[in-house]
């Protein structure tokens, strides 16, 4: 694992760790693509691990499913 790697974890368990419940989704986008990086990215509390070179339709992807389906905002509240 690289160095900017490791820095990026690093932000991620420091984020994590300022929250008692709650911290943002994160997605690692990285030239390393082996399952190990993808498992440490993941013990590192990252939620996806996405390859380079990019391919902005799976980023999207991966996006459209930390997010879930669209909430139907159209209806106001009872």
């Amino acid at each position: 694992m690289s160095a900017e790697d490791r820095a990026g974890l690093q932000v991620i368990d420091r984020k994590a760790r300022g929250r008692a419940v709650q911290r943002d989704p994160a997605i690692a986008i990285s030239g390393l693509v082996r399952e190990e990086d993808a498992r440490a990215s993941s013990e590192g509390g990252v939620d996806r691990h996405v390859g380079k070179p990019l391919d902005p339709i799976e980023l999207a992807r991966e996006i459209a499913r930390m997010i879930g389906p669209p909430s139907d905002v159209t209806r106001a509240p009872s």
